[in-house]
């Protein structure tokens, strides 16, 4: 089995989100109750959706988030604030891959020491049958397809981690190559002569694991037509972490799915690179493209 691969000062959270898990309070220890808290459920099946990211938002036209949270296993969430101050009226939003925001009617806190119980949530799937586009290019095809849809499908199979862009900028690190190091065991992060930052994995010996942004391999030649960029072309040393939607990361090239395997395919990359680990960072700018 694959380690679980989150570390540091980020990795509370990441798994939190992720893996729909919270840290319980050891034996002994009596927790405050929680300031609200609800449940969260799949609107066609009423099955508990675990791993959905909670958001608890001023109700007004900033929607300020004021804390996130995540749901259990058994669809379960809950939230403990300390504000100095009455907020006014609050919502919660429940977001998850794949499926449409769910949002609350507004509410209040209640008094100290009680709970405001939101009534349950119910996520609606947001499926979107897409007319397969045949694209042709050095002797290899793949069918285009929306972000959204394909990051869903690779959760579905089980394949890699799936780091949403709202637990990088949790770390608090300004650059998503400081996060992405942060929140994945044995991934290190380095500079060249030049200040240019670059991954390196423990686990692969040394070998720098191969980047893409929206499926395009990092020093790729029509990257960097796009983008005007030279090698480690999009600068994950320098992107803002608010730049990013997800983040893939997968521990080994026998772990990439299919359908990534044939993008990879295109650089013909060489037997040491194979052995690499795989980073795919989907940007705001592809994530919500039009369909």
């Amino acid at each position: 089995m694959t380690p679980n691969p989150f570390r540091g000062a980020g990795a509370l959270l990441g798994l939190a989100l992720l893996m729909g898990t919270l840290p319980a309070p050891s034996a002994g220890q009596d927790a405050p109750p929680p300031d609200i808290l609800g449940v969260v459920v799949e609107a066609r099946t009423g099955e508990p959706m675990p791993g959905v990211m909670i958001r608890l938002m001023v109700d007004d036209e900033d929607g300020e988030v004021l804390e996130i949270a995540s749901s259990d296993a058994e669809g379960r969430w809950e939230i403990r604030l300390r504000l100095d101050e009455d907020p006014g009226p609050l919502v919660i939003e429940a977001r998850a891959l794949g499926h449409l925001t769910a949002r609350s009617n507004p509410f209040r806190l209640a008094p100290e020491g009680e709970t405001v119980e939101v009534p349950e949530l119910r996520i609606e799937p947001d499926p979107v049958e897409l007319e397969a586009l045949e694209v042709r290019g050095q002797r290899r095809w793949w069918q285009l397809r929306h972000p959204r849809d394909i990051v869903r499908d690779r959760q579905l199979e089980g394949r890699g981690i799936f780091i949403p862009g709202a637990v990088l900028q949790q770390t608090g690190l300004p650059s998503s190559a400081e996060a992405i190091a942060d929140l994945v065991d044995g991934l290190h992060l380095d500079r060249t002569s030049r200040g240019v930052a670059f991954f390196q994995s423990a686990r692969a010996g040394g070998v720098c694991p191969t980047v893409m942004v929206n499926e395009w391999i990092v020093g790729h030649p029509r990257l960097a037509e796009l983008q005007g960029m030279d090698d480690f072309a999009f600068g994950l040393g320098s992107m803002d972490p608010r730049d990013i939607a997800v983040v893939e990361f997968y521990e080994s090239y026998r772990d990439v799915p299919e359908d990534l395997q044939r993008t990879l395919a295109l650089a013909d990359l060489s037997a040491r690179q194979a052995r690499c680990p795989v980073v795919n960072v989907w940007r705001w700018s592809e994530w919500n493209r039009d369909r």
